[in-house]
């Protein structure tokens, strides 16, 4: 029976040529090359996984592998027991499947299959007397409600997926799914966009921001300053938070004419309309309002083409006073720990959008320099996979 027909299929591909000249090999390089050269010997692995002093490092690696083959099943389990709310069905006390079963409407075979695959990811944990009960990694998504809304979000973002060959050609460009949901950083459409098509993403923004926001703000002193302008605002949940944390700022959120009305109902309802102001435009055309000596960009710069974020940059610049600071927060490429959040989970996402990618601190130094600004530093948060803060002064 022939194999079922995929969208892609790489790995039946003939590898190509090398036709471009060899470039000197440093020491380095040598000796990388011929670790490698050891490693992909069926010999050597046989012998790692059966020698006692290499066998626990061989089986980690074994395990890394095949989590890496693996890792869309245990992103589906996770999705699955999101859908059917399973951890807060069993956060009061541990379940019997039967019960969980008949909860959900799932034959308990069923029901029991899905727990065993949460239970391998830890998710879920099995109990005494046949009954489960939170895992160790379920038991913090009770505590961060913005977590399941991003694994519900994730099915948007496997949907681009499923043909990264075609995404990293191009073949999807402007027609995957992630780029009619963030349509505010293409510049042609950013001043069309209506209230309707804002909504939804606004909403996920402010529903995700919080926990990042607690970390920058943890970690800059916003109370050396008067007044705080966040750029690309949104509802205001950063310019809120900031606000609360320093009863003596002013702030201003900035945003799309669709987007503000909405940061102008959350800053009212806060109570904080009289000191966090809203102004409306489009940075990609109009002026930045003047005299803030902090600006903020919280995870904006990411989105953006590098020659788009020199032209936001240097507007930034003309609105900063001279003794002002600006922040960026965004995951860092390249950073020791935080790989695999910049480089692979938003480095794809970003590619699926359309735009923007994360960048390394020289990268951010270079286009900060081209916009005018002159010194540098990295602030470290307790979660740089979320976002380190980069401060940039003139």
């Amino acid at each position: 029976m022939p194999a079922p027909e995929t969208a892609a299929t790489p790995s039946t591909r003939p590898a190509p040529a090398r036709t471009e000249p060899v470039p000197p090999l440093s020491l380095r390089d040598r000796l990388l090359d011929w670790r490698d050269r050891i490693y992909a010997n069926p010999g050597f692995q046989r012998w790692a996984a059966s020698f006692p002093l290499t066998r626990p490092i061989s089986l980690r690696r074994a395990h890394a592998s095949f989590d890496l083959a693996s890792g869309f099943v245990y992103s589906q389990t996770l999705l699955a027991v999101v859908r059917l709310r399973l951890l807060e069905q069993i956060k009061d006390g541990p379940r019997t499947v039967t019960a969980l079963a008949e909860l959900n409407q799932l034959p308990v075979d069923a029901m029991e299959r899905l727990l065993r695959a949460a239970r391998a990811c830890r998710i879920v944990q099995q109990r005494s007397n046949g009954t489960w009960g939170l895992g160790i990694l379920g038991a913090p998504f009770l505590g961060d409600p913005t977590l399941p809304m991003l694994i519900e979000h994730n099915a948007t973002y496997y949907a681009d997926l499923r043909d990264p060959i075609g995404l990293l050609n191009g073949d999807l460009a402007g027609a995957t799914v992630l780029a009619s949901y963030w349509p505010y950083g293409d510049a042609a459409k950013a001043g069309t966009i209506g209230s309707a098509a804002a909504s939804e993403y606004t909403a996920i923004m402010a529903a995700t921001l919080p926990p990042l926001a607690d970390d920058v703000i943890d970690s800059y002193d916003f109370g050396a300053h008067r007044l705080h302008m966040d750029v690309g605002g949104g509802e205001g949940v950063f310019a809120a938070m900031v606000a609360r944390r320093n009863p003596e700022l002013r702030g201003i959120v900035y945003d799309l004419p669709a987007v503000t009305p909405r940061a102008v109902a959350r800053l009212a309802a806060e109570g904080l309309a009289n000191r966090v102001a809203v102004k409306s435009g489009n940075f990609h055309a109009d002026a930045l309002p003047a005299g803030a000596d902090v600006i903020t960009l919280i995870r904006v710069l990411l989105d953006h083409s590098d020659a788009s974020a020199v032209h936001l940059l240097k507007k930034v610049r003309e609105a900063l006073n001279d003794r002002g600071s600006l922040l960026i927060a965004e995951p860092l490429s390249g950073e020791p720990g935080v790989e695999r959040a910049a480089d692979a989970y938003f480095g794809f996402y970003l590619l699926a959008m359309g735009r923007g990618r994360c960048r390394s601190r020289a990268e951010h130094e270079a286009l900060l320099r081209e916009a005018g600004f002159s010194r540098f530093r990295v602030v470290k948060t307790r979660y740089p996979f979320r976002a380190s803060v980069f401060v940039a002064r003139p």
